[in-house]
């Protein structure tokens, strides 16, 4: 089993237009901001496993990402226990949630083949924008806080401000 700091998860959508530029800023900013003192891996799960251009975006970060795909699992032998179901519209392979479900797969996989002391979650079209972005977070987190998170508030003339859940 391998020894990490940290474990970033994220679920990668099939793009309408084929480009997926989300996938490429998010996980360039998440690899490249990153403070470099704790060792890390991406672990994406890639609904557009199909798509030439995603697989370059990943290829370039292939050191930093692990890719599981719909190919990589056998949901006949996954236990939803507990898994809550929102809207019908959102689902993929056996009705299963097209978000929560990858995230509960790739924790499996990631807890089976590493050891991780901090997980992260990011949606592809979030992203850190300063340096060392992974540092305040750890800060808070060593210190007697269980959960830490971005707070959104820029558009609280429109909407309430709330921690975002990437």
């Amino acid at each position: 089993m391998k020894d990490l700091d940290i474990a970033i998860f994220m679920v990668n959508g099939v793009s309408a237009d084929n480009t997926n530029f989300w996938l490429a800023i998010s996980l360039g900013n998440i690899i490249k901001r990153i403070s470099g003192r704790n060792s890390f891996k991406v672990f994406l799960w890639n609904h557009d496993h199909k798509n030439l251009l995603v697989r370059k975006i990943i290829d370039d970060y292939s050191s930093e990402v692990v890719e599981l795909t719909i190919n990589d699992v056998n949901l006949d032998s996954y236990d939803p226990d507990g898994e809550y179901l929102i809207d019908k519209g959102y689902r993929f392979s056996k009705g299963y949630h097209v978000h929560c479900t990858p995230l509960q797969l790739l924790y499996i996989y990631a807890e089976k083949h590493y050891s991780f002391k901090t997980l992260f979650t990011f949606d592809t079209d979030s992203w850190p924008l300063r340096n060392n972005w992974d540092l305040p977070l750890l800060y808070a987190l060593y210190h007697d806080k269980m959960l830490v998170g971005i707070w959104r508030d820029e558009l609280k003339a429109v909407i309430p401000p709330y921690i975002h859940p990437s």
